[in-house]
Order: C-alpha cells, then sequence, then structure tokens
C-alpha cells in the first residue's frame, strides 16, 4: 500500500542556504518581538494585541499582494481542512504565546517556544521524509539536553509561583504545537499558491476570529513608548 508521503506531499527544493538564511532572519526578529510584545501587554490585553498584529499584518500584505498575483480564484483550490489546520493552528499560537509571555517572561517565553520549530523538523522527517544528517542529529541532542536544564529550572519556579508559571508554560508548550500544526499545513499549501497569498489568507482569517474579542478604541489610549512597540 502507498505511503500518502508519496503522493501528493510537498516536495524539498533543495535550496536550503535560503531557507536558512530567512530562518535565521525569523529567529533574531522573533526574539525582538516578545520584548516589544511584553511591554505593549501591561497596556493592552492580549485579544486586541493579536486582532491588531493580524490586521496590520492583512493589510500590508494586501498591498504587496495588489498588482502582483490577479488569479485569486485559485484561493479556492487548496483542500479546506488544509486552511482550517493553517488558520487555526496560528491563531491558537499566538494568543498562547501572548498568555503565556503575559504569565511568565520574554526569557522564559522564548526558551519554550523553540520546541515549535523543532516539532514542525521532527514532523518533517515523518510527514515529508526528510533526513537528518549527523551534525542535524547531533544539533537535535543538544537541544533535548538544553530544554531538560531549562525544565528542572523551571520545577524551582514552580515551586515560588506554581500558578502563575504553570499556566503560562502550559500556554507555551501548547501553543508551540500548534505551530507545528500550522506550519506543516502551511507548507503543504505551497503546493497550491504562493507564501504571501497562503499567509495574506491566514492573516485576515485570524483578524475575523479575533475581532468580536478585541477593543480597537483601546490602541487610541496607548502610550508612546507601548504604541512605538
Amino acid at each position: 500500500m502507498n505511503h500518502p508521503r508519496h503522493g501528493n506531499w510537498h516536495r524539498c527544493s533543495g535550496r536550503w542556504r535560503l531557507g536558512l538564511g530567512l530562518s535565521l532572519l525569523v529567529a533574531l526578529l522573533w526574539g525582538v518581538l516578545a520584548i516589544a510584545l511584553k511591554v505593549v501587554l501591561t497596556e493592552l490585553d492580549p485579544y486586541t494585541v493579536t486582532w491588531f498584529r493580524f490586521t496590520v499584518s492583512f493589510g500590508l500584505q494586501g498591498l504587496w499582494l495588489a498588482g502582483r498575483w490577479p488569479r485569486w480564484q485559485n484561493l479556492t483550490q487548496p483542500p479546506w481542512p488544509l486552511w482550517a489546520v493553517a488558520i487555526g493552528g496560528l491563531a491558537i499560537n499566538y494568543i498562547l504565546f501572548l498568555l503565556g509571555l503575559q504569565q511568565t517572561s520574554p526569557s522564559n517565553a522564548q526558551v519554550l517556544i523553540q520546541l515549535a520549530p523543532a516539532l514542525l523538523g521532527l514532523a518533517g522527517l515523518w510527514i515529508f521524509r526528510e533526513r537528518y544528517s549527523p551534525w542535524q542529529w547531533l544539533g537535535v541532542a543538544v537541544l533535548v539536553f538544553g530544554m531538560s536544564l531549562f525544565f528542572h529550572e523551571q520545577l524551582t519556579a514552580l515551586t515560588a509561583d506554581s500558578s502563575r508559571y504553570l499556566w503560562g508554560n502550559l500556554f507555551l508548550v501548547v501553543g508551540a504545537v500548534t505551530w507545528a500544526a500550522y506550519g506543516i499545513a502551511q507548507k503543504q499549501l505551497l503546493r497550491y499558491l504562493p507564501s504571501p497569498a497562503v499567509m495574506w489568507v491566514v492573516y485576515g482569517s485570524c483578524s475575523v476570529l479575533f475581532w468580536p474579542f478585541a477593543r480597537p478604541a483601546a490602541l487610541a489610549q496607548l502610550s508612546a513608548i507601548a504604541g512605538g512597540c
């Protein structure tokens, strides 16, 4: 019997240098993001922050796509379950990351959320038939060892402030899992649409999901520092 991996699954392009460079850029921006969000959360609730991020991203992405990608009818080409996993996975990841960040700290959040790309990488071994070199497996071992040391330290923190850190860490871990699910679905969506088009749909859909819980009027009351962040 044919395994589903031999069928309509996304295949690696082989442009690993470009992928590595983009991943490193994302890691840099991700590091700055947690600090900025922590400042904003002192004046805004997580739902309004998340809605604002998705709405602005949707608008900017739409401006970039205008005139560049005229085949809008292709939005209905990918299977709806893929859209559902991608949209739901990123929406849950965004809000749980903020809730976890609110309950813990930027350093704690950034360490735990690294489970997300690790889980995505491991899923790629099975779903997309990727292969790790011995050096990459060594990197995985180092990551697992570092995570184990981090979790051991967190047990001490949980003893001191169990309620806050327990829920915060739980939010972050579940958020990492949902991001990995989003990443798998997004990679599969690339078989049908270019990445900017996929992200435009995901941003817009997530913006609509968070709209009922957002307080847009609160944005006008932000201080200069929080507004800048």
